[in-house]
């Protein structure tokens, strides 16, 4: 039986083989409730108010090939060539998210592409302004498990 021990040395209660909701194997893996229930690093590793840690991994040849892509988004010629998308998809994030743009108003290419040009507008105005008043930006999320490490 394959075991994995948490940081304070407890031992997994279970562990199992699955497909998650994208079809790729992964690993779960979960504490006993009574042992983590005591524990007083528990906030750290845990959401839970009563259940316990549970922890779901890759295989190693998957989590192996995640490393090295996260040690190559750490060197600078990999954020130049990202820089670009990054930029991309926070202009569609924006206009998603603040001007509504995932739906049409109007029926028809033409109106749908005014909609579009508007909207665009819409956006630089509100770049612009929040460029000459000094507004913030959108932070950016850090994981729990991140979190954890700081």
């Amino acid at each position: 039986m394959k075991q994995a021990t948490c940081p304070q040395g407890q031992v997994t209660s279970d562990w199992a083989i699955r497909r998650d909701n994208f079809g790729n194997d992964c690993v779960d893996v979960r504490f006993d409730r009574a042992t983590c229930a005591d524990c007083f690093k528990r906030p750290q590793c845990t959401r839970s108010k009563a259940g316990p840690r549970e922890i779901m991994m890759r295989p190693q040849a998957q989590h192996k090939l995640l490393q090295t892509r996260r040690q190559q988004q750490a060197t600078d010629t990999w954020r130049a060539h990202y820089g670009k998308r990054a930029g991309i998809e926070g202009t569609l994030s924006q206009g998603i998210r603040a001007f509504g743009l995932q739906r049409c108003r109007y029926i028809g290419l033409p109106k749908t592409r005014f909609q579009h040009v508007v909207t665009a507008l819409a956006m630089n105005v509100a770049r612009i302004d929040d460029w000459l008043t000094g507004g913030s930006f959108a932070k950016t999320r850090r994981s729990a498990f991140a979190q954890m490490h700081s």
